[in-house]
């Protein structure tokens, strides 16, 4: 594929281009690359007779294809449920399910596959008391972490560097709706002499756990 990018990459035939992957985390995006290769393989006999010769290795390769198109269609499935769902007990079972489904047509890597998948499950299953006492569900959306870390990169902007680790505390307050006694109360309490004795004292326990190291 990579020979493919740099022979075609301005050619007539850069339609035919696999995707790009990723400088960091190069496996992050694998499955677009499965898709490439399973809409290559669909569409075998209707493509120019260039692009079969150098695409070779796709035809040769077909039973090791499918079985990554299966994995991906499997992981498509779970991940779309713990998206939108979260996980929780009624998941668990509809994961579990699915991937027991058409065990007769699941080749060795599939099979690998499951069974790792299934163990996981089931240790998150039963750990799941342990985690979240208080509700029956448990998120699975990174899509908050990634807001929230944007919604801090965009306030530091404007502040000074400096200050960043102090900045860094205030994520837990993103979101919060805080009432005009509970703030009033903060800035009663917790005087400047108090976070500057703070920042010292911490600062002084970073640099002897950077000695220690």
């Amino acid at each position: 594929m990579s020979d493919l990018r740099k022979k075609w990459c301005l050619s007539d035939k850069a339609s035919y281009l696999p995707p790009k992957q990723r400088i960091k985390l190069r496996f992050a995006n694998i499955f677009p690359l499965v898709e490439w290769a399973e809409k290559m393989c669909v569409k075998w006999h209707s493509l120019p007779l260039e692009v079969q010769n150098a695409c070779k290795w796709l035809s040769e390769n077909k039973p090791f294809i499918e079985e990554l198109v299966i994995i991906k269609n499997a992981c498509t499935t779970i991940l779309g449920l713990l998206k939108t769902q979260g996980f929780n007990s009624t998941i668990y079972q509809q994961i579990s399910i699915s991937l027991l489904s058409n065990t007769n047509i699941k080749g060795e890597k599939e099979t690998h596959f499951c069974q790792n998948i299934t163990l996981y499950l089931e240790k998150l299953a039963f750990q799941l008391k342990d985690i979240c006492p208080k509700t029956k569900t448990i998120l699975c959306c990174s899509d908050i972490i990634e807001s929230t870390f944007g919604k801090f990169k965009q306030k530091i902007t404007t502040r000074n560097a400096i200050n960043m680790t102090e900045f860094m505390f205030t994520i837990a307050n993103f979101g919060n709706h805080f009432t005009a006694l509970e703030l009033e109360n903060a800035l009663e309490t917790v005087s400047l002499k108090t976070l500057k004795n703070w920042k010292i004292n911490n600062k002084n326990k970073r640099e002897t756990n950077k000695k220690s190291t």
